[in-house]
């Protein structure tokens, strides 16, 4: 086991760097591909094991597996891989430590596990994360005070428009990727798919994301940018102040294939009409930050400031009327 800095130093020696396989249409780009560990056993038998010092069940093998452990007493989250996959954990390590470095409402590594031995699982490796609380997603299903809801929002848009400011995007914003723990304190999770707007490792995820959040230009596979992560908070912002999924139901041409529904733009364009009139300037950019057009949409430091606002006039509201 090493620690993150350890990682990051593993990282740089024996790199090789090889010519993009998409060089024909990005020519001033390269891809870092990183040394293979060993041979990873991809069928373990399901049980409890011991890593590192952090104790969790193993029921089943996946190439990405996330595990509820613990270590002293203490949860946390283990997110491992294998093989090819290496490359997309070390890649989301370095991104979350190098480049977002420390932010309160961005859940950063605690360790690192590699060099296992001896171990069924020898030739994988696991990001150690703390154990953030409840997703979003659960918070608001079981009923949230608006004050509540603004403050999830303030403080995932603090976390965003830090990311931004270090060219980081992430490619994924929901409610189930934003966590909050017993204080009340939100966090930003799984920049999995994100990272760097320069890496060409980006690439290999176009298209990716999570329908209803994800941003028209993603659905198309076009460059994504920090704009679309705007419309994912936008849309993000819809659920946690509704409590309703920001769009209509999903329509039944989703049971014949996912892409008809996400290509189908008819059924994209609910928006309750209340969120302007309840949150003003906020609300406003929460409906800009949806358009289909990225020109049109605010930047989430504005998204952040005008909820900020809203926030403290509701306070200032609650304290007059005590």
């Amino acid at each position: 086991m090493g620690d993150i800095t350890d990682l990051l130093a593993e990282q740089i020696k024996g790199v090789v760097r090889v010519h993009s396989p998409i060089e024909d249409v990005i020519t001033s780009r390269v891809v870092v591909r990183i040394k293979k560990s060993p041979n990873a056993n991809a069928h373990i038998e399901p049980g409890t094991y011991t890593i590192g010092g952090y104790t969790f069940d193993h029921s089943d093998s996946t190439s990405r597996p996330i595990y509820s452990a613990t270590k002293d007493g203490k949860p946390v989250f283990l997110k491992g891989a294998y093989g090819s996959n290496l490359e997309q954990l070390r890649t989301e390590t370095s991104t979350l430590t190098k480049r977002l470095g420390s932010h309160d409402h961005i859940c950063r590594p605690c360790d690192y596990i590699r060099n296992i031995e001896d171990s069924p699982f020898q030739g994988y490796e696991f990001m150690v994360l703390p154990h953030g609380g409840e997703t979003v997603e659960t918070v608001v299903s079981t009923g949230i005070t608006t004050n509540d809801a603004l403050t999830i929002l303030v403080q995932a848009g603090s976390a965003i428009t830090h990311a931004h400011s270090k060219d980081v995007i992430h490619r994924d914003i929901k409610p189930t990727n934003i966590v909050v723990d017993k204080n009340r304190k939100s966090k930003v999770i799984d920049f999995g798919i994100g990272g760097h707007m320069e890496d060409v490792f980006l690439d290999q995820f176009r298209g990716y994301g999570t329908v209803v959040y994800i941003s028209p230009e993603q659905e198309n596979h076009d460059d994504p940018s920090k704009l679309s992560d705007v419309y994912s908070f936008c849309a993000t912002a819809i659920f946690v102040l509704t409590g309703n999924q920001p769009y209509a139901t999903k329509p039944t041409c989703i049971q014949d294939g996912m892409v008809q529904y996400i290509t189908d733009r008819r059924f994209r364009k609910f928006v309750p009409a209340q969120i302007k009139d309840m949150y003003g300037k906020f609300g406003t950019h929460i409906i800009n930050g949806l358009s289909e057009d990225p020109g049109e949409r605010p930047e989430v430091n504005q998204l952040y400031t005008s909820a900020m606002t809203i926030k403290r006039k509701l306070a200032n509201k609650l304290k007059t009327a005590y």
